[in-house]
């Protein structure tokens, strides 16, 4: 029997097409500021940390880092990576109970507010409040405006739960 390959020339195309719009596009440093900028980031500031690039800015008057990784190419050169973690924390009041904290960081997870938050400790801060978004260059993801807006209303849910909660913080001028 005879088989035409015309009837197969359609569908595999078509697949082919599709695995060509599911490459993913990695970031550069460059591409996830303007980005980032594009949705009012400030004090944006670049550096290379064990090897891995990062940013640091504020947006809606909160400091945050940006952390690019697994990331291909030079560490002197343009590297495009394919992870970006966003990542911003402000220190807690001694008077904060954990349990409670925990609690709380709980309540914002199971809400599916932008970001997730967790109850940290660090050497300079002590404890501290973070909310965390990554974004996964996979597929036919970018990072890009869309990624931006969603790093912007992370930390709006975050400063809004916090004052929500009543969480005490270590300054009021931090939210």
């Amino acid at each position: 029997m005879h088989v035409s390959s015309g009837r197969f020339a359609a569908p595999l195309l078509a697949l082919a097409a599709l695995s060509g719009a599911a490459a993913a596009e990695p970031a550069s440093v460059a591409s996830v500021r303007a980005a980032l900028e594009s949705v009012g980031v400030e004090k944006t500031r670049s550096a290379i940390l064990y090897g891995q690039p990062m940013l640091s800015a504020e947006l809606q008057g909160l400091g945050f880092v940006a952390g690019l990784r697994r990331c291909l190419g030079d560490v002197a050169g343009p590297q495009r990576c394919e992870e970006v973690a966003l990542k911003a924390c402000l220190p807690l009041a001694e008077t904060n109970d954990r349990v409670a904290m925990l609690e709380a960081a709980n309540r914002f997870n199971l809400n599916r507010y932008g970001g997730t938050l967790t109850i940290d400790k660090t050497e300079d801060l002590g404890p501290v409040v973070c909310t965390v978004v990554r974004v996964f260059l996979d597929d036919d993801n970018s990072f890009g405006l869309d990624e931006a807006y969603q790093w912007s209303q992370a930390l709006t849910d975050f400063r809004s739960f916090i004052m929500d909660e009543k969480i005490n913080l270590r300054g009021f001028s931090l939210l």
